[in-house]
């Protein structure tokens, strides 16, 4: 059997060898983003590259009153690796200056480098980095956690790795803190509920198929086995082609002779020869008395041949005399000519289940396919912020119409209560750039009131991901959505309501 290894594994094997008296506490993450242009605090990947670093804080209220940095055993990041465009190392620096999610653009101060990761190169894997200096420091000195930064290690500048963000919540793989403390272990506490499972992700593009491996050197040929007792005779299959001769093999040695058999059964009587013609008829002799038969003499010596003589008159059939002894095998003939290739046997059952092969490397993401046409029910053309209205009652046939200036739709509570000034806007932005980002511009008749609208962003392209904030402000008229994809462009559709 063969086993696999990820880094997580080794920590969690780690932390298995420590004294039984020390336990573990888990630091959640509370903000991840990346530093880049514009605020990506929504996205659901944080890229690490050279242009663009992961900022990490964490929150260590769950750590017991009144510890001190004596009582830390070990501090662990772990978090979860989606792709690796460039394999590489990461390292890990304090961030010395106050932060926040949803504004940070530009990367904020940092100290130096306090841990560094091993090779990272599998991609759907958890990684583990040790930061217990960083996390020493955040216990005695609480002001000084400002959280920390992931960037390429200063030998791997190339490095490139994608990891999932707490936003990600189709795979819930958010980045954590564990922190092992010294002294006994308190009680175990209720197993808390099972969490509802997750949404399974889009299948993935299929990858190319990989070259054929070269063929393996013939091994020798084995012993041979034991003859096994003779199988049921299985039913007569197609004959198959016939293949081509192959080369005249070695005469193999003579083997010994085998005992002889028993007499086989007498075979059946042949058929009636034609009768001959009809001689013609003697004389009648009398008829002489019937001696007794004599006993039978023995098998005299064989002597030579005489001339043929005339072929006299049929006598009687003698009786059978006793069977001669089997004579000794004559020498081995030369070998035949190979015959004909016989007939096809019954296939035999089938093998076991041989072990699964590892999974192959991902292949490349495919290009995006040519957009489809437009489905029924969606007539062409429109502008921006007009919705479909239906002309009558006939399947599908709907026009563009611009809303009248200060209608709501009316919207229902899950207890059948209306509820007043509701405004809803939706739409989609297409063509999305890699790396960058598409906006819409809301019209006076969308203009929100009340509360500050909640905007839910989908992405339309299965190869794209989408970074945008879930609220925007009420002297907003337009919203901004970003491409964290590096490769592919993007369409998103939007929908915001408010009352």
């Amino acid at each position: 059997m063969r086993l696999s290894f990820t880094p997580l594994h080794a920590a969690i094997a780690l932390a298995c060898l420590n004294p039984i008296t020390a336990h573990a506490v888990v630091a959640p993450l509370i903000a991840d983003v990346n530093s880049a242009a514009t605020n990506t605090g929504g996205a659901v990947a944080i890229n690490i590259v050279s242009s663009s670093k992961a900022l990490f804080n964490f929150d260590l209220s769950a750590l017991p009153s009144g510890i001190t940095s004596s009582d830390v055993a070990k501090a662990t990041l772990v978090f979860y690796v989606k792709t690796i465009p460039s394999s590489g190392k990461i390292q890990a620096s304090p961030i010395t200056q106050a932060w926040s999610e949803g504004t940070v653009t530009t990367a904020p101060t940092q100290g130096a480098a306090a841990a560094s990761s091993a090779t990272i190169s599998r991609a759907n894997s958890y990684f583990a980095v040790d930061v217990t200096n960083l996390v020493l420091d955040w216990v005695d000195n609480p002001a000084n956690n400002n959280g920390l930064v992931l960037e390429p290690d200063a030998s791997t500048t190339n490095t490139s790795i994608t990891i999932d963000s707490k936003e990600a919540l189709q795979t819930s793989h958010p980045a954590y803190l564990e922190i092992s403390l010294k002294g006994p272990a308190g009680a175990v506490g209720a197993t808390g509920a099972t969490g509802a499972t997750g949404a399974t992700g889009p299948q993935g593009p299929t990858g190319s198929t990989g070259a054929t491996g070269a063929t393996g050197p013939q091994g020798p040929t084995g012993s041979t086995g034991a003859t096994g007792a003779t199988g049921p005779q299985g039913p007569t299959g197609s004959t198959g082609a016939t293949g081509a001769t192959g080369p005249q093999g070695p005469t193999g040695s003579t083997g010994s002779t085998g005992a002889t058999g028993p007499q086989g059964p007498t075979g059946s009587t042949g058929s009636t020869g034609a009768t001959g013609p009809q001689g013609p008829t003697g004389s009648t002799g009398s008829t002489g008395a019937t001696g007794s038969t004599g006993p039978q003499g023995p098998t005299g010596s064989t002597g030579s041949t005489g001339p043929q003589g005339p072929t006299g008159a049929t006598g009687s059939t003698g009786p059978q005399g006793p069977t001669g002894a089997t004579g000794s095998t004559g020498p081995q003939g030369p070998t035949g000519s190979t015959g004909a290739t016989g007939a096809t046997g019954a296939t035999g059952s089938t093998g076991p289940q041989g072990p699964t092969g590892s999974t192959g490397a991902t292949g490349a993401t495919g290009s995006t396919g040519a957009t489809g046409a437009t489905g029924p029910g969606v007539p062409t053309g429109g502008t921006a912020n007009q919705v479909l209205s239906k002309i009558d009652g006939t399947n599908y046939n709907t026009q563009w119409v611009t809303p009248a200036s200060g209608s709501s739709i009316p919207v229902y509570d899950n207890s059948g209560t209306a509820i007043s000034n509701v405004h809803i806007v939706t739409g989609k932005i297409t063509g999305i750039g890699a790396s960058s980002s598409g906006s819409v511009t809301f019209s006076s008749n969308a203009v929100f009131v009340g509360n500050a609208p909640i905007c839910v962003v989908t992405p339309l392209t299965s190869a794209g991901t989408v970074s945008s904030p879930p609220r925007i402000s009420t002297t907003t008229t337009s919203l901004s959505v970003s491409n964290t994809n590096t490769v592919n462009a993007l369409d998103v559709s939007y929908h915001c309501i408010s009352n």
